[in-house]
């Protein structure tokens, strides 16, 4: 007895990790560590575009 085994017509192609995929992965990380010190940092901006520290937070 023999068995005929065929070649699987599904190939899983690998998705090159691009230079381009690498940084948007990156920025995407970076923006969202900014979305949440905004909310974990007391600092704020005046009027006059000084940072200081805002207790009331």
């Amino acid at each position: 007895m023999r068995a005929n085994f065929k070649e699987s017509t599904k190939r899983s192609v690998k998705k090159k990790r691009t230079l381009q995929f690498t940084l948007n992965v990156i920025g995407i990380l970076m923006f969202i560590g900014v979305l949440i010190r905004w909310w974990t940092v007391p600092f704020a901006v005046s009027n006059d575009l000084q940072i200081y520290y805002n207790p009331d937070f």
